[in-house]
């Protein structure tokens, strides 16, 4: 679960993963002057959130939690 918040030169992006086994992990990206568009922005945030899910993913497979 995650929540957007734009307002002139930044984006940012909140929320938390669940990790199995009763853990919780928050994260917050905010991006503020990038040097880009605002959907080069939004499309780093995105690539971002794919490389944490993507772990969370590879670390409940190992642990296995999937």
């Amino acid at each position: 679960r995650a929540k957007t918040g734009t307002i002139r030169y930044v984006s940012a992006l909140s929320g938390y993963v669940d990790r199995g086994g009763g853990q919780t992990w928050a994260f917050s990206i905010l991006l503020n002057n990038f040097d880009g568009t605002r959907s080069e922005g939004r499309a780093a945030i995105d690539a971002l959130v794919g490389e944490l899910a993507a772990w969370n993913a590879d670390a409940n497979a190992a642990q296995g939690l999937d």
